[in-house]
Parts: C-alpha cells; sequence; structure tokens
C-alpha cells in the first residue's frame, strides 16, 4: 500500500497526543517537564521529530526553567504498520538530553520519560477512511 500524507498535517496529529508530563521532587526540588512546540519534518526516507522539552526545578520559591531542544529521528518499523494506525518509536533522546547543560539528574528524568516513546504518526480512523473513499 502506498500513501502520502502532508508534513503540516502530521504535525498537526502529532500536536494532539499526549505527551508524558512527569511531577515530583528530587530531594528538597520539586520539578514538572512539559513539551512544547512538537512537530515533525518530513524528509526523503525519514522522520523528523523537533519540539522543546522544559524541565521547571523549584527551589525554595525560585523556579528556574531548564529547555531542552530536540531534533530526533522517529523509526517506524514494518511490524508496526497495522490496522491500529501507524505507530512510530523516538529515537535519540539520550544523546540530545545529555549533550545539554542542566542538572544530571532532571536530564535522567527526562530521558526515562521520552526514550522510546511511542508515537501514532497515523491513526487509525484516517486510514479507515482512505479505505472509504
Amino acid at each position: 500500500m502506498s500513501f502520502e500524507i502532508s508534513e503540516v498535517a502530521m504535525s498537526t496529529f502529532i500536536q494532539t497526543q499526549v505527551f508524558p508530563q512527569p511531577e515530583g521532587t528530587y530531594g528538597t526540588d520539586s520539578y514538572k517537564i512539559r513539551i512544547s512546540a512538537p512537530r515533525v519534518e518530513l524528509h526523503s526516507g525519514s522522520i523528523t521529530f523537533k519540539a522543546t522539552i522544559t524541565g521547571y526545578v523549584t527551589a525554595g520559591s525560585v523556579t528556574i526553567p531548564y529547555a531542552y531542544t530536540v531534533s530526533n529521528s522517529i523509526s517506524i518499523p514494518t511490524i508496526d504498520l497495522s490496522i491500529q494506525g501507524i505507530i512510530g518509536v523516538l529515537q535519540g533522546i539520550p544523546d540530545q538530553i545529555n549533550s545539554q547543560s542542566g542538572p544530571q539528574w532532571l536530564k535522567d528524568i527526562i530521558i526515562n520519560a521520552y526514550t522510546n516513546l511511542n508515537l501514532t504518526v497515523y491513526p487509525q480512523r484516517i486510514l479507515d477512511r482512505l479505505g472509504a473513499v
């Protein structure tokens, strides 16, 4: 089967997904992690996921944001082409996060939350519509 999807359509769909948003405490500091501006770029033979992951660390009454820009490939194993939709796996998060500044414990939490994250890059309901056309 062959089909095409635009970069804008895929990015719009990626933005509707629920991403992990870890919150908690580390020692005496509290933290929360949020992802913003998730989008994809389509290239010949590859898909790149781009976003900013921000860890907000509160120590006492001071909150410090640590922003991590990520640009990682999405792998779509052929085994994940199914009637449920097309699932992609986010790859390369540890290297990108670890290469940026910030507390290592915060980077470890981000890495644990986002490494090998499965993203639905094409949902079943759209595939159903294609079959009805």
